[in-house]
Protein backbone atom coordinates (compact mmCIF):
# COMPACT_ATOMS: atom_id res chain seq x y z
CA UNK A 1 0.00 0.00 0.00
CA UNK A 2 2.75 2.43 1.04
CA UNK A 3 6.08 2.39 2.82
CA UNK A 4 6.37 5.85 4.34
CA UNK A 5 3.37 7.87 5.53
CA UNK A 6 3.47 11.29 7.16
CA UNK A 7 0.23 11.57 9.10
CA UNK A 8 -1.70 14.45 10.58
CA UNK A 9 -0.85 16.90 7.79
CA UNK A 10 -2.92 20.04 8.32
CA UNK A 11 -1.74 22.45 5.63
CA UNK A 12 -0.53 22.50 2.05
CA UNK A 13 2.97 23.75 2.89
CA UNK A 14 3.65 20.80 5.20
CA UNK A 15 2.17 18.44 2.62
CA UNK A 16 4.49 19.76 -0.06
CA UNK A 17 7.54 19.31 2.18
CA UNK A 18 6.63 15.67 2.75
CA UNK A 19 5.86 15.10 -0.93
CA UNK A 20 9.14 16.67 -2.04
CA UNK A 21 11.05 14.61 0.52
CA UNK A 22 9.69 11.38 -0.92
CA UNK A 23 6.75 10.33 1.25
CA UNK A 24 4.56 7.62 -0.29
CA UNK A 25 1.40 8.69 1.57
CA UNK A 26 -0.01 11.55 3.61
CA UNK A 27 -2.55 11.12 6.39
CA UNK A 28 -5.49 13.53 6.53
CA UNK A 29 -7.08 13.44 9.99
CA UNK A 30 -10.82 14.15 10.13
CA UNK A 31 -11.24 13.57 13.88
CA UNK A 32 -12.54 16.91 15.17
CA UNK A 33 -11.07 16.48 18.66
CA UNK A 34 -7.55 16.04 17.31
CA UNK A 35 -5.11 18.97 17.05
CA UNK A 36 -4.25 17.50 13.66
CA UNK A 37 -7.78 17.70 12.28
CA UNK A 38 -7.84 19.16 8.78
CA UNK A 39 -10.70 21.03 7.14
CA UNK A 40 -12.41 19.62 4.08
CA UNK A 41 -11.24 22.52 1.90
CA UNK A 42 -7.59 22.18 2.90
CA UNK A 43 -7.81 18.40 2.59
CA UNK A 44 -9.03 18.85 -0.99
CA UNK A 45 -5.97 20.97 -1.81
CA UNK A 46 -3.61 18.45 -0.21
CA UNK A 47 -5.31 15.56 -2.01
CA UNK A 48 -4.90 17.39 -5.32
CA UNK A 49 -1.19 17.90 -4.63
CA UNK A 50 -0.89 14.21 -3.78
CA UNK A 51 -2.54 13.27 -7.06
CA UNK A 52 -0.09 15.35 -9.09
CA UNK A 53 2.85 13.72 -7.28
CA UNK A 54 1.41 10.18 -7.28
CA UNK A 55 1.39 10.21 -3.47
CA UNK A 56 -1.49 8.48 -1.68
CA UNK A 57 -3.86 10.58 0.46
CA UNK A 58 -5.19 8.49 3.35
CA UNK A 59 -8.24 9.62 5.33
CA UNK A 60 -8.09 9.00 9.10
CA UNK A 61 -11.47 8.62 10.84
CA UNK A 62 -12.48 7.99 14.44
CA UNK A 63 -15.98 6.57 15.00
CA UNK A 64 -17.44 8.71 12.20
CA UNK A 65 -20.79 7.96 10.52
CA UNK A 66 -20.13 5.65 7.60
CA UNK A 67 -21.99 7.93 5.19
CA UNK A 68 -19.59 10.76 6.08
CA UNK A 69 -16.56 8.50 5.59
CA UNK A 70 -17.73 7.36 2.16
CA UNK A 71 -18.66 10.92 1.13
CA UNK A 72 -15.22 12.29 1.96
CA UNK A 73 -13.41 9.31 0.48
CA UNK A 74 -15.16 9.81 -2.84
CA UNK A 75 -15.02 13.60 -2.85
CA UNK A 76 -11.32 13.76 -1.99
CA UNK A 77 -10.21 10.74 -4.04
CA UNK A 78 -8.73 9.09 -0.97
CA UNK A 79 -6.49 6.12 -1.70
CA UNK A 80 -7.59 4.42 1.52
CA UNK A 81 -9.58 4.89 4.71
CA UNK A 82 -7.88 4.45 8.06
CA UNK A 83 -10.23 3.55 10.90
CA UNK A 84 -8.55 4.69 14.10
CA UNK A 85 -11.46 4.42 16.53
CA UNK A 86 -13.54 1.53 17.85
CA UNK A 87 -14.87 0.37 14.49
CA UNK A 88 -15.42 -3.41 14.19
CA UNK A 89 -13.77 -5.34 11.33
CA UNK A 90 -17.14 -6.15 9.73
CA UNK A 91 -17.69 -2.46 8.94
CA UNK A 92 -15.76 -3.16 5.73
CA UNK A 93 -18.78 -5.09 4.42
CA UNK A 94 -20.78 -1.84 4.37
CA UNK A 95 -18.23 0.07 2.27
CA UNK A 96 -18.29 0.30 -1.53
CA UNK A 97 -16.32 -2.43 -3.25
CA UNK A 98 -12.80 -1.34 -4.03
CA UNK A 99 -12.51 1.06 -1.09
CA UNK A 100 -9.31 0.11 0.73
CA UNK A 101 -9.21 0.05 4.52
CA UNK A 102 -6.50 0.26 7.16
CA UNK A 103 -7.46 -0.76 10.70
CA UNK A 104 -5.47 0.79 13.54
CA UNK A 105 -4.73 -1.44 16.51
CA UNK A 106 -4.15 0.60 19.67
CA UNK A 107 -1.73 -1.53 21.66
CA UNK A 108 -0.14 -1.17 25.06
CA UNK A 109 3.22 0.56 24.68
CA UNK A 110 4.75 -2.29 26.66
CA UNK A 111 3.07 -5.09 24.71
CA UNK A 112 3.38 -5.94 21.07
CA UNK A 113 0.79 -8.70 20.98
CA UNK A 114 -1.57 -8.26 18.07
CA UNK A 115 -4.20 -10.76 19.22
CA UNK A 116 -6.80 -8.18 20.21
CA UNK A 117 -10.28 -9.69 20.70
CA UNK A 118 -11.93 -7.90 17.77
CA UNK A 119 -9.22 -9.02 15.37
CA UNK A 120 -8.72 -12.67 16.33
CA UNK A 121 -11.32 -13.77 13.79
CA UNK A 122 -10.28 -11.58 10.87
CA UNK A 123 -9.88 -14.66 8.70
CA UNK A 124 -13.63 -15.37 8.79
CA UNK A 125 -14.58 -12.12 7.06
CA UNK A 126 -15.09 -12.05 3.31
CA UNK A 127 -13.42 -8.66 2.96
CA UNK A 128 -10.18 -8.08 4.80
CA UNK A 129 -8.40 -4.79 5.44
CA UNK A 130 -5.58 -3.85 3.11
CA UNK A 131 -3.35 -3.36 6.16
CA UNK A 132 -3.27 -3.18 9.94
CA UNK A 133 -1.57 -0.31 11.72
CA UNK A 134 0.06 -0.89 15.11
CA UNK A 135 -0.12 2.26 17.24
CA UNK A 136 0.46 2.93 20.93
CA UNK A 137 -2.58 3.33 23.15
CA UNK A 138 -3.11 6.12 25.66
CA UNK A 139 -6.21 6.81 27.79
CA UNK A 140 -8.65 9.10 26.00
CA UNK A 141 -6.53 9.37 22.85
CA UNK A 142 -6.92 7.93 19.37
CA UNK A 143 -3.38 8.01 17.97
CA UNK A 144 -0.70 10.69 17.95
CA UNK A 145 0.41 9.68 21.44
CA UNK A 146 4.15 9.69 20.75
CA UNK A 147 4.48 6.49 22.80
CA UNK A 148 6.78 3.78 21.45
CA UNK A 149 5.71 0.15 21.10
CA UNK A 150 7.68 -2.96 22.01
CA UNK A 151 9.30 -3.57 18.62
CA UNK A 152 10.74 -6.96 19.58
CA UNK A 153 7.24 -8.24 20.34
CA UNK A 154 6.09 -7.12 16.89
CA UNK A 155 8.94 -8.76 14.99
CA UNK A 156 6.94 -11.88 14.07
CA UNK A 157 3.80 -10.02 13.02
CA UNK A 158 2.82 -12.09 9.89
CA UNK A 159 1.86 -15.04 12.09
CA UNK A 160 -0.39 -12.76 14.16
CA UNK A 161 -2.13 -10.86 11.37
CA UNK A 162 -3.15 -13.67 9.01
CA UNK A 163 -0.54 -12.31 6.61
CA UNK A 164 -2.24 -8.90 6.38
CA UNK A 165 0.50 -6.24 5.96
CA UNK A 166 1.48 -4.40 9.13
CA UNK A 167 2.19 -0.67 9.23
CA UNK A 168 4.28 0.35 12.22
CA UNK A 169 3.41 3.58 14.07
CA UNK A 170 3.75 4.74 17.65
CA UNK A 171 6.56 7.06 18.65
CA UNK A 172 8.55 6.82 15.43
CA UNK A 173 11.10 9.61 14.93
CA UNK A 174 14.02 10.31 12.61
CA UNK A 175 16.30 8.98 15.35
CA UNK A 176 14.63 5.59 15.84
CA UNK A 177 13.07 4.80 12.45
CA UNK A 178 16.02 2.72 11.24
CA UNK A 179 16.08 0.55 14.37
CA UNK A 180 12.31 0.04 14.25
CA UNK A 181 12.36 -1.09 10.63
CA UNK A 182 15.36 -3.36 11.17
CA UNK A 183 13.62 -5.14 14.06
CA UNK A 184 10.02 -5.32 12.82
CA UNK A 185 10.41 -5.49 9.02
CA UNK A 186 7.02 -3.76 8.64
CA UNK A 187 5.29 -3.26 5.32
CA UNK A 188 5.26 0.47 6.06
CA UNK A 189 5.84 3.12 8.72
CA UNK A 190 3.67 6.00 9.88
CA UNK A 191 4.57 9.03 11.96
CA UNK A 192 2.74 12.16 13.08
CA UNK A 193 4.02 13.64 16.35
CA UNK A 194 7.54 12.35 15.68
CA UNK A 195 8.11 14.92 12.93
CA UNK A 196 6.34 17.92 14.47
CA UNK A 197 7.47 21.24 15.92
CA UNK A 198 4.03 21.53 17.58
CA UNK A 199 0.81 19.46 17.39
CA UNK A 200 -0.47 19.79 13.84
CA UNK A 201 2.65 21.60 12.55
CA UNK A 202 5.39 19.61 10.83
CA UNK A 203 9.09 20.36 11.23
CA UNK A 204 10.57 20.30 7.69
CA UNK A 205 13.97 19.05 8.88
CA UNK A 206 12.41 16.22 10.90
CA UNK A 207 10.16 15.25 7.99
CA UNK A 208 13.09 15.06 5.58
CA UNK A 209 15.29 13.22 8.07
CA UNK A 210 12.57 10.70 8.91
CA UNK A 211 11.87 9.90 5.27
CA UNK A 212 15.56 9.59 4.46
CA UNK A 213 16.12 7.27 7.43
CA UNK A 214 13.10 5.12 6.58
CA UNK A 215 14.13 4.82 2.94
CA UNK A 216 17.63 3.74 3.94
CA UNK A 217 16.28 1.15 6.37
CA UNK A 218 13.78 -0.31 3.89
CA UNK A 219 16.56 -0.57 1.30
CA UNK A 220 18.73 -2.37 3.84
CA UNK A 221 15.94 -4.79 4.78
CA UNK A 222 14.96 -5.56 1.18
CA UNK A 223 18.57 -6.30 0.29
CA UNK A 224 18.86 -8.74 3.18
CA UNK A 225 21.45 -6.72 5.08
CA UNK A 226 19.16 -6.42 8.13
Amino acid sequence: MFRIKICGVTNLADAQVAIDAGADALGLNFYEKSPRCVSRDVAAKISAACGLAKVKPIGVFVNSPLSYVVELAEQLNLAAIQFHGDEPPEIIDDLPLGMRVIFALRLSAAAGGLALPNYRQLSRYQRLPAALLADAAAPGMYGGTGHKLDWDALANWPAKTFGIPLILAGGLTPENAIAAIRICHPAGVDTASGVESAPGKKDPVKVRDFIAAAKAAFSEVSSGRA
